[in-house]
């Protein structure tokens, strides 16, 4: 089966692209330009990025806020080949793949968890298990916030979903890939990494589409 269908047209910015190619050749040289520097070492744990945040802005807003779900899958594939292309064997794959949640409300507003949405084509990519370890209360939006202010408003707003965490205790000590859309100044997804870390998981990677950094 096919995942991809040929397109004339890039998925990312509309341009035209050889049909047998995912991307054009401005999105793909964006792209590999920016892996150069992956991981990125964010505090305790690694980072995989798939592009700048200056780059793809106008991407990641047709996605989030758009309706556009059908990015999806060309974003989770993209983040798959920034991983597999910087690990240096099977070894480091992850045996289980999670997501940083949203909220009930922002969920019920758009209708979807992008983060969610990323995670569920990883893998099925990679052929493992998804799922939601964490919960998140309501808070105020990250957006337009300074980096100190990020920190303070993200802490203690999760909470590991204890339902799903009983049928994963076996993954406690195996690697766990942590997904989300984009890493700004990186207070959700450390104090996302810090919960899980404090409940027992003990090599958690963070990959995202788009950083800023």
């Amino acid at each position: 089966m096919h995942i991809f269908r040929r397109d004339p047209r890039c998925p990312l910015c509309g341009s035209a692209k050889k049909e047998q190619e995912m991307l054009c050749v401005s999105c793909r040289q964006k792209i590999n330009n920016f892996q150069q520097h992956n991981p990125l070492l964010a505090g305790d744990f690694l980072l995989y990025r798939v592009a700048s945040y200056k780059d793809f802005r106008q991407v990641h807003l047709k996605f989030k806020y758009g309706g556009q779900t059908q990015l999806a899958k060309t974003m989770a594939m993209l983040m798959l080949q920034a991983y597999l292309g910087n690990i240096p064997d099977a070894s480091q794959l992850p045996a289980l793949i999670t997501y940083v949640p949203s909220t009930g409300v922002r969920v019920g507003q758009r209708g979807y968890n992008t983060a969610e949405l990323l995670a569920k084509w990883l893998g099925r990519y990679m052929d493992r298990p998804v799922r939601c370890l964490l919960k998140r209360k309501n808070s105020p939006k990250q957006t337009n916030l300074a980096t100190t202010e990020r920190r303070e408003n993200i802490h203690g707003v999760f909470t590991v979903n204890q339902s799903i965490q009983k049928r994963c205790i076996n993954f406690e000590k195996q690697r766990v890939l942590l997904v989300d859309d984009v890493f700004t100044s990186g207070a959700t997804m450390t104090e996302a990494v810090c919960t899980l870390s404090a409940c027992g998981y003990a090599h958690i990677v963070g990959i995202c589409f788009l950083a800023k950094h």
